[in-house]
């Protein structure tokens, strides 16, 4: 905050009389929740897409080239003889039968997704009721506070008039004592 230690504070009872706004409108799109469990589901689906590309088959191009050579003294580099070789090719790779273990995955993941997609619905609504609720407080509070003001009020009166009443009785009992 970059103030000083030695700066004196005071403490007062001053309370801000300025209104948190807020919002009549919940705004969905804005909650990083429901965020996550949307990007979740898309990991999700494309992780299905993955699996699902097991099926198609595979091209692969390979290449090696080296050079082997030999001398009769080490780090001599007139009497080193040697030759060169490689190998290049193409492997192709079809699967036919993997024991059911990409059906199931596959099965597994569109579970996966399905629930997120049910926890999404679940937080939404939740989150509605969440809103609802707390706007529902809000006006009960608010009304409570207007009623509350009105009992005050009401209160303050009656104290009045029990004095004004308790005065005059108190005032009528002094003077039939002094008679």
């Amino acid at each position: 905050m970059n103030v000083d230690v030695y700066t004196p504070v005071a403490i007062t009872n001053e309370v801000g009389v300025e209104r948190v706004p807020v919002a009549d409108q919940l705004f969905l799109k804005d909650n990083t929740d429901l965020n996550l469990i949307d990007y979740q589901i898309r990991l999700q689906e494309l992780n299905t897409l993955n699996i699902k590309a097991g099926y198609l088959p595979t091209l692969s191009a390979f290449a090696n080239y080296g050079w082997q050579g030999q001398a009769d003294k080490l780090f001599k580099s007139g009497a080193t003889q040697g030759f060169t070789s490689g190998v290049w090719g193409l492997t192709l790779s079809i699967p036919i039968f993997d024991g059911f273990t990409k059906r199931n995955k596959i099965a597994q993941s569109n579970i996966q997704v399905k629930q997120m997609q049910m926890n999404k619905k679940y937080l939404t609504s939740k989150i509605n009721n969440d809103f609802v609720s707390a706007q529902n407080d809000l006006r009960q509070n608010k009304r409570s506070t207007c009623c509350t003001g009105r009992k005050h009020e009401s209160s303050r009166r009656a104290i009045q008039c029990c004095q004004v009443i308790l005065y005059r009785g108190y005032c009528s009992f002094i003077r039939t004592d002094q008679c």
